[in-house]
């Protein structure tokens, strides 16, 4: 017979049994994934939430169904496609969500015009054909970047920056006023041009006509907001912390108008090699910190940064309650990072490798749409008919093959 002493310890030591009671903590849930064999360069979403227009490698757009997202990373075939011209970099939605809009500038060519390309959301839905635009406006402007071109609320005025170096190599930055019409320059919003200060980012919300600028002395980073309706500025914060020199960083207002997340550049002083019996040493380090401010006054807002040496804002959720980063810490970990606003809190983290991937939130509710962009190369055998050599000769060449995977995560549990 089994001893009883033994029984009981076999049972003591074994797993416990899940009860009934058990339930799972709060987590994302992967709702369903898609992929194309192409390479995604940037993605948004259109305003009804249930499709997604994809910008490509190829200047091609393609716009895909949510409902298309399922197990197993299906490939799926865009609902439609259509062109964009030579050299453009930009796709975005006009803020009362009506047209999906690219801009192409000069940039300093000859042979180059600047325009701005309109597609209106309606026909991309109803899957017309999209390779003509709705309407071409040449813009009055060859100075300025395309990403950073935006529309006003109204819809008939272009925010257009132009970015200037100045003697030493400081940046100085004026926006110009362009009509939505006529492309015709229409004066200057307003102009940044301060001698002991120099321009790293900016950024305009178009739902407040707010325009945010950021720029660094010697010893701080300062953003200011400017009012574009009334032509004044609101109100100029100073991070009095030593700013690393020669940063170009990013600006996100939340689209709620509440929130102005930024990354503050920081050179620090940390220890190094620290060795038994030798005096410490310290050497300058460059920290790329996660900064929140409150959008209409200026004022710093709590945000935990996880010992951050890198980061990559990629925006904020439909409400401004949660915030996507990719973050780089000292011991070299990468995490994709959501912040929960609200609770001052990291809700969720991936660790991995995400230098290359696309972030961006739904525009209603909390979804998170993540694209993993993947190259091969694979070599390919072509045979040719050659009369001067009487018959055929074959070739080898390198084909780059590229895949982009997209997956929709649900975080709604983490604000729950």
């Amino acid at each position: 017979m089994p001893c009883p002493v033994l029984l009981a310890l076999a049972f003591a030591l074994a797993a416990p049994v899940p009860t009934d009671k058990e339930t799972p903590k709060p987590r994302p849930r992967l709702t369903g994934t898609l992929t194309l064999p192409v390479r995604v360069d940037d993605a948004v979403w259109l305003p009804d939430g249930k499709h997604l227009a994809l910008r490509c490698s190829d200047q091609t757009v393609r716009v895909v169904r949510r409902d298309q997202f399922g197990e197993d990373e299906p490939t799926a075939k865009p609902v439609v496609e259509f062109k964009l011209p030579a050299r453009c970099q930009h796709l975005a939605l006009t803020a009362d969500g009506t047209e999906l809009f690219a801009v192409v500038t000069a940039n300093g060519r000859l042979t180059v015009e600047s325009r701005a390309y309109f597609w209106k959301v309606k026909r991309v839905l109803d899957e017309k054909d999209l390779n003509k635009p709705d309407r071409v406006v040449a813009l009055d402007t060859d100075g300025s970047s395309p990403a950073g071109v935006a529309l006003t609320a109204d819809g008939r005025r272009f925010v257009v920056p132009v970015v200037e170096v100045q003697a030493g190599g400081r940046q100085s930055v004026r926006f110009d006023r362009l009509s939505a019409k006529t492309g015709d320059w229409a004066g200057e919003w307003a102009k940044i041009d301060d001698p002991d200060a120099t321009h790293t980012a900016h950024a305009f919300d178009p739902k407040t006509n707010r325009l945010f600028v950021q720029t660094q002395t010697a010893d701080s980073t300062g953003v200011q907001s400017i009012d574009l309706t009334a032509g004044k500025q609101e109100w100029e914060t100073r991070l009095g912390e030593r700013p690393y020199p020669g940063f170009t960083g990013t600006l996100l207002p939340s689209p709620d108008g509440r929130l102005l997340a930024l990354i503050q550049p920081l050179l620090v002083m940390r220890p190094v090699n620290q060795q038994l019996g030798r005096p410490p040493q310290v050497q300058q380090v460059a920290l790329f910190v996660p900064a929140l401010l409150n959008a209409k006054t200026g004022e710093p807002v709590e945000l935990p940064t996880e010992d951050a040496y890198q980061t990559h804002l990629h925006g904020f959720s439909a409400d401004g309650r949660l915030l996507a980063g990719r973050v780089t810490n000292a011991a070299g970990v990468t995490q994709l990072v959501v912040w929960d606003t609200k609770a001052k809190r990291v809700a969720k983290g991936w660790k991995g490798y995400y230098s290359d991937a696309v972030v961006r939130f739904a525009p209603t509710g909390t979804d998170l749409l993540a694209v993993e962009r993947e190259q091969t190369t694979e070599q390919v055998q072509t045979s040719a008919y050659s009369p001067y050599e009487g018959g055929s000769s074959g070739q080898r060449f390198t084909r780059t093959v590229h895949k982009s995977t997209l997956g929709i995560w649900d975080l709604s549990p983490l604000v729950k």
